[in-house]
């Protein structure tokens, strides 16, 4: 199912479990074009084929028990898949309002051309319809990835020293989280609804605002007239009459 158009004209498109192992070709090459590029994705290079036909088929078996959205990047020209990305929903009972972001992968001749952030846009609107609303994911520290996740709001929570084993030994790794659909990304938070007191209510909050002040003052015993100029300017400062405390 074709979602989007964006990034370089690119078509992002939701694959369901048939149509995912019909691409499996284009998916193997995307993969073993990022191990072997350098990418950190739960391999190390050099990635052999059969290996990847194994992991892809691991996610086709999620797709057929609806528990994994695979979406891919299209070229329009052609069809051909020049990136993926994977959003993997918590499957615990009390985790239904979170997934994970996994597997972002673009091929090294279309990279730099907007298809990873189309690829994120498109899995965010998707966590959205699901009600998965706080997103999580990890990339190696300092790669490209990482900058680019942050320009679409995600915050890093935190780094884990020798995370991730590289063709150069091991690198840190970076916990990211997104929050959608809320105040933290710059949406208003709802007001809050709060009922209409009486004139009666508002005169009691006066008087026992007036005794708080009186008590924290030592002025259990305080002329009445000091009682009353407190009162009149409670009942000011919430909107209410003077003569109503009277």
């Amino acid at each position: 199912m074709a979602l989007r158009a964006a990034g370089m004209g690119v078509v992002i498109e939701s694959l369901t479990p048939s149509t995912a192992r019909a691409a499996e070709p284009a998916l193997v090459e995307i993969l073993r074009d990022a191990v072997d590029s350098g990418a950190s994705v739960g391999f190390l290079p050099p990635l052999a084929t059969a290996a990847a036909s194994a992991y892809w088929r691991t996610v086709f078996a999620a797709l057929d028990a609806d528990a994994r959205v695979l979406l891919v990047a299209r070229r329009p020209a052609d069809g051909a898949i020049v990136g993926t990305a994977q959003l993997d929903p918590a499957g615990k009972e009390n985790a239904r309002h979170r997934a994970e972001v996994a597997k972002v992968l673009v091929l090294q001749s279309a990279r730099r051309q907007g298809v990873g952030r189309a690829l994120m846009e498109a899995l965010e609107e998707q966590a959205r319809r699901r009600g998965r609303l706080t997103l999580v994911l990890d990339t190696r520290e300092g790669d490209p990835s990482e900058a680019l996740y942050a320009s679409l709001g995600w915050q890093r929570i935190g780094v884990i020293p020798r995370y991730c084993e590289s063709a150069g030994g091991a690198r840190a790794g970076a916990a990211m989280r997104q929050e959608l659909g809320s105040a933290e990304r710059g949406g208003a938070a709802p007001p809050i609804e709060i009922p209409a007191a009486s004139e009666a209510q508002l005169r009691e909050l006066a008087w026992n605002l007036c005794g708080i002040v009186r008590c924290g003052e030592g002025l259990a015993a305080a002329p009445a007239a000091r009682s009353s100029s407190l009162a009149a300017c409670w009942t000011r400062s919430i909107g209410l009459r003077p003569s109503a405390c009277a």
